[in-house]
């Protein structure tokens, strides 16, 4: 469950980084630009990228966005899903937050 204080963090925009693993088990990390909206963290890419590949294949993903000492950390099983018509960039989703720390 998130915070009103996570809520708002995650309202504002920021750069994360998203974490999944490789083909070979290996961590594969990669800034990426998110939204949030509707309880779900959304990662902004386009389909057919590693980060994407790499998420679907495993089921696993993290997503970590840090500002001074605010930061929020997500990990997940990720959920593929067409982007949402009001989004301007193509995107996946990932449930709820959790872990979080705004």
């Amino acid at each position: 469950m998130l915070t009103d204080t996570a809520r708002e963090f995650l309202s504002e925009y920021h750069l994360a980084t998203l974490s999944t693993l490789d083909r070979h088990g290996r961590i594969h990390s990669v800034p990426v630009g998110i939204t949030y909206l509707d309880e779900v963290v959304r990662i902004i890419g386009s389909g057919g990228s590693q980060k994407f590949v790499n998420a679907e294949r495993s089921g696993r993903a993290s997503v970590n966005t840090v500002d001074g000492r605010r930061w929020t950390a997500s990990k997940a099983r990720p959920a593929f899903a067409p982007t949402p018509s009001r989004s301007p960039s193509p995107s996946r989703s990932m449930p709820p937050a959790t872990g979080n720390r705004a």
